[in-house]
């Protein structure tokens, strides 16, 4: 996976009163249903784990903006397996 996208922060556009996905939120689920392999996911059901099916890097879908139908827009972020990791994902 590319490491210059350590971060992929999705937002949603007004055009012409309706609520259309930005080019991130497309590449991110691109990244999901491509590249990503589901790994886990956290006690609300909300954030979930994903796996590079090549480089195993880690990766976590999270929903930000929680005031917004669905959660809002997706951020995708390059996590490291750690403490928190591990615990926020029992694995």
């Amino acid at each position: 996976m590319n490491e210059n996208h350590g971060k992929i922060i999705g937002s949603w556009k007004d055009v012409n009163g309706s609520v259309v996905a930005d080019e991130n939120c497309n590449m991110i689920e691109r990244l999901i249903l491509e590249k990503l392999v589901h790994f886990a996911d956290d006690i609300s059901g909300w954030n979930k784990l994903y796996m590079h099916n090549i480089d195993m890097s880690l990766w976590e879908l999270t929903y930000s903006e929680s005031d917004l139908q669905g959660g809002g827009p997706p951020t995708l972020t390059s996590v490291k397996k750690d403490d928190y990791i591990t615990g926020k994902y029992s694995i």
